[in-house]
């Protein structure tokens, strides 16, 4: 795939042209490796759709799982204080809005998807619940905690070494920031995305048809790091350079009873003043 470089690229659509009118799912065929296959299209370009994120917070940092080494990034329906929550529900919306179509599509063509077996419209529920993975993936605890939505997004390797197949960009404040990081391993990519941070992503929804089941997954093809640096633990000589108290040269202490005597009273009103200020802090009830 020819990764896209820059915003202005036309099959990338930002959250405000996001429209599922224009949104298809092509006829299901059998591929050369005789796997059924079908594509998502945009019927405005006539091509692979693409979407740019706001910026989610990723609650877990890049992933691995399985002995093949796969790798994916979750991102939560949850922005940084920056972000525009409205746009973050309007992506999660679209995105519910495909899940749907993709029902629909399964059971206009389900004796090809499920064969031998045939379902209708009366039969959704079947569908939507047991032969369907979701690409919006919501939860609740065990307590009836609902949790934010979430999205999973695959990252490829690509297939020369093994390396993260993908364009990773920092903001730093200045026009250096179209130019992408050198990645080098996944344990990299790793260490410039820490889990908990905002992230914003270039995606691709997918569709794929295994063991007589669908669903719908994300490829992430580019991934832009806010311009912040993430304060952890010290882990190097972290130490001030001020000078040490037993440098610094300080007035000979007074051994007289008057001098001392004198510095009572200001340290008994300083000690008031800061009685006072305690008591003047007044609790407020939350509603």
């Amino acid at each position: 795939m020819q990764q896209t470089r820059n915003n202005t690229n036309k099959s990338v659509l930002s959250i405000n042209s996001l429209n599922i009118d224009e949104i298809v799912i092509t006829n299901p065929k059998i591929n050369k490796d005789k796997r059924l296959t079908a594509g998502i299209i945009n019927t405005i370009t006539k091509s692979a759709i693409y979407i740019q994120t706001p910026f989610l917070i990723n609650p877990f940092g890049v992933s691995s799982f399985g002995e093949s080494e796969t790798y994916s990034i979750s991102l939560k329906a949850i922005g940084s204080q920056s972000e525009n929550p409205d746009d973050i529900s309007k992506l999660f919306s679209f995105l519910k809005q495909l899940d749907n179509i993709a029902v629909d599509y399964g059971i206009t063509n389900s004796a090809t998807i499920f064969k031998p077996k045939k379902y209708t419209e009366e039969q959704r529920s079947i569908v939507e619940d047991l032969l369907y993975n979701k690409c919006v993936k919501s939860s609740v605890g065990a307590d009836g905690t609902v949790y934010p939505d979430k999205i999973t997004l695959k990252i490829m390797k690509k297939d020369v070494d093994n390396t993260p197949d993908l364009l990773v960009f920092k903001d730093d404040g200045t026009k250096n920031m179209k130019e992408p990081l050198e990645i080098t391993s996944w344990e990299h990519l790793q260490s410039v995305i820490p889990k908990n941070s905002p992230i914003k992503a270039i995606i691709q929804p997918k569709i794929y048809f295994v063991n007589s089941k669908m669903g719908i997954n994300f490829k992430v093809w580019q991934i832009l790091l806010p311009n912040f640096e993430r304060v952890g633990r010290p882990v190097s000589y972290a130490f001030s350079d001020e000078p040490s108290i037993f440098d610094r040269t300080e007035p000979a202490i007074e051994d007289s009873t008057e001098s001392f005597v004198e510095k009572i009273p200001k340290q008994e009103k300083a000690e008031k003043l800061e009685e006072d200020a305690e008591d003047s802090e007044v609790e407020v009830d939350e509603e």
